[in-house]
């Protein structure tokens, strides 16, 4: 080749090289252009600029009206003498609260759907959602409520699924549910750390109230709260991470009903185990899943989990109260009562490694029951549970053991993390009684998880830790489980029912039917996340969920819903079991969520759905009375020309009336017919 054809061809490659890096650079500019939201001319693609920029000024509108919507009201609600229990029989087909009642028994009283004929559910509807639904839905009435894992309250038509409002409380997290009272929905925020009171009927906030902890070190409110007159008790989360220090400590606080304004705040860490001089910091200690209430005497029942650093205790010494243990508290004073210890000093379970440094929470709620003994009397017990699997039934009045016993399989639990591992241990952290229970009567219902963990702590920062799935350690690579039935007054097994996988469902009891279910495989090698908790997988986990005979524990039905059922569990009412999916926390494999309508079927009747369903309405709460706002605040009179984030117009006094947005006036279409 002579030299001036390779000059040419030189001098070719460089002009193409420069060309492209001018194409690229102006296509980058371009790209900046519109992330930032700026407008461009149209191009010969017609539907090249089909969205418009975030900036434009009908986006700008239509956002501002939509948050708006979500803004709190500021009102008053009117002083409350009674509850919402769960158990009137007005709310014999209701769920009103994440475990269905304020004593946490998961049963319910429905008797449309049980032994005989639960074989022939059927799917009536699926709502689908962007995020994790891990809690069971509430249904009141015709309504459906929902709280997913990005913080938004949904509200549904329980005959057709259709969404009626939505409400975005600006907070993320783990959530487990949320509490109805009285025509008022009680939600957490979570990394908002607030309460919210959302008006059941149309969606709007009436109130919200302070922030109940501090900024920056991860305090979160994620538990469903618990309601009775004029008291809205909110639990804590967060800072327990075994790549966190333990800077976060635990609390309970009471907010007033009426306003949301804070009347006490309980500390749940206590001692000099946890003095500021302590470096670096321990904490732990918060009440993330909630707990059950006697209105009767007016005591809370709450499990506390654990302490902080999670896998290192030489900074922390025994005993570090008021750690795994269930706390009774007065709601009126917010004065402790009792304290029982599970796997802390003091307690009668035998042969634990004191202090917990296997992240052993006692946790996923308790249960109150009125149990009737061998001699003909009856006793009120609280059932509380831990991660290791321990449960141990107390006395309600005291706070005595009466029994104890262990599910699932322990191994090796003494042994320490270190720098090298443990060692394989039994169970990991999200194992053990890893869901909330259900009561019956004189029976209890347990979902158990087992598996086997490697726990190490940093080498050159010990309180820093993190947990190795030990994959070989059984065949799945993923653990297994049970479904046990427990007599409540003796701690006797009656039945266990075994699965091939971990169940990571929380169990409902009704009309002679156990719901619960268990993952599918998910296969093996996977990563995990510094819980062990499975990240990407070879197979796509589902979720099956299952009945079984309430006095056997035979199978009788089961369905594959497509994905890993929410850990909260199903829950039923009005002839309806949902099924929530997403269970962030054990497998976060895959990142949406769903509710899938069970119901049995209806013959030959037309499966048309109404497109003009109008807002579901409750019984005797379509207008929830206020006081006036304070002063500067918005009205939110009925008659206000204000507009809330329903789908359907609340209220007939604006209807067709336009609403301006941007250069636009766009009138409000009547509901198709």
């Amino acid at each position: 080749m002579s030299a001036k054809v390779v000059a040419y061809a030189v001098s070719l490659t460089t002009i193409l090289i420069a060309a492209l890096l001018i194409f690229s650079a102006a296509t980058s500019q371009r790209h900046v252009a519109l992330a930032q939201g700026k407008e461009e001319a149209s191009t010969s693609n017609p539907k090249e600029n089909e969205t418009l920029p975030s900036n434009s000024l009908y986006n700008i509108m239509s956002a501002k009206l939509m948050k708006d919507a979500n803004a709190p009201q500021n009102m008053t609600l009117p002083n409350s003498t009674k509850t919402d229990t769960g158990l009137e029989s007005n709310h014999k087909d209701d769920w009103v609260t994440t475990n269905h009642d304020i004593y946490y028994t998961r049963s319910s009283n429905q008797t449309t759907i049980g032994k005989d004929n639960v074989n022939k559910l059927q799917v009536k509807w699926i709502f689908n959602d962007e995020k994790e639904i891990e809690n069971s839905p509430l249904i009141i009435s015709n309504m459906v409520f929902a709280l997913d894992n990005g913080g938004r309250v949904l509200a549904l038509n329980g005959d057709t699924g259709l969404n009626l409002w939505k409400v975005d409380t600006g907070g993320k997290g783990t959530f487990h549910g949320m509490t109805y009272d009285q025509g008022v929905l009680f939600v957490p925020t979570g990394d908002k750390s607030t309460i919210m009171a959302i008006n059941a009927t149309s969606g709007k906030v009436l109130w919200e109230s302070k922030k109940l902890g501090p900024e920056g070190i991860d305090y979160q409110v994620i538990n469903p709260p618990i309601v009775w007159k004029n008291y809205v008790i909110a639990g804590s989360s967060g800072g327990d991470r075994p790549t966190e220090k333990g800077a976060m400590q635990g609390n309970v606080t009471a907010i007033d009903r009426t306003t949301g304004k804070i009347l006490w705040n309980f500390r749940t860490t206590v001692g000099d185990w946890v003095s500021p001089s302590k470096v670096p910091p321990n904490g732990g200690g918060t009440t993330w899943s909630g707990g059950s209430f006697d209105s009767q005497t007016g005591t809370l029942y709450l499990p506390v989990g654990n302490a902080s650093p999670d896998f290192n205790a030489d900074g922390r010494p025994a005993p570090n109260k008021y750690v795994n243990h269930v706390i009774a508290i007065d709601i009126k004073t917010g004065k402790l009562r009792w304290a029982t210890p599970f796997i802390e000093q003091g307690t009668v379970l035998k042969n634990v490694k004191i202090p917990d440094t296997h992240d052993y929470d006692t946790s996923w709620g308790t249960t109150l029951s009125a149990v009737k003994l061998s001699n003909g009397t009856e006793m009120k017990i609280v059932i509380g549970t831990d991660k290791r699997g321990d449960i141990i039934a107390m006395n309600a009045k005291d706070g005595s053991p009466i029994w104890w016993k262990t599910l699932g399989t322990v191994y090796n639990d003494m042994a320490v993390p270190r720098v090298n591992g443990s060692g394989e241990v039994w169970p990991g952290t999200q194992y053990g009684v890893e869901d909330y229970h259900a009561v019956d009567q004189n029976t209890g219902y347990f979902a158990t998880s087992s598996m086997g963990f490697n726990f190490f702590v940093n080498a050159t920062n010990p309180d820093l830790g993190r947990l190795i799935p030990a994959i070989n350690s059984i065949p799945n690579g993923v653990g297994n489980g049970t479904i046990t039935a427990i007599d409540l007054a003796t701690g006797k097994v009656k039945w266990q029912h075994k699965t091939e996988f971990p169940t990571w469902v929380s169990p409902v009891v009704t009309n002679g039917v156990i719901f619960s279910g268990h993952v599918t495989p998910i296969g093996k090698p996977y990563t995990a996340n510094v819980f062990g908790a499975p990240l990407e997988t070879p197979i796509e986990p589902s979720g099956i969920i299952m009945a079984l005979d309430k006095d056997t524990g035979k199978v009788l039905w089961e369905f594959n819903v497509g994905s890993p059922i929410g850990i909260g569990g199903p829950s039923m009412g009005h002839g309806m079991l949902l099924v929530p999916t997403g269970t962030p926390a054990e497998t976060q494999a895959q990142k949406s969520g769903s509710i899938v309508a069970f119901g049995l079927s209806q013959g030959n009747q037309s499966t048309t759905i109404p497109m003009n369903v109008t807002q579901g309405v409750l019984p005797g709460v379509e207008k929830i009375p206020t006081t006036t706002p304070e002063a500067g605040q918005p009205s939110t009179s009925s008659g206000s020309s204000q507009h809330n984030n329903s789908t359907q117009t609340s209220s007939t006094s604006v209807k067709n009336q336009p609403i301006s947005i941007g250069q636009f006036d766009i009138k409000q279409k009547p509901a198709m017919k």
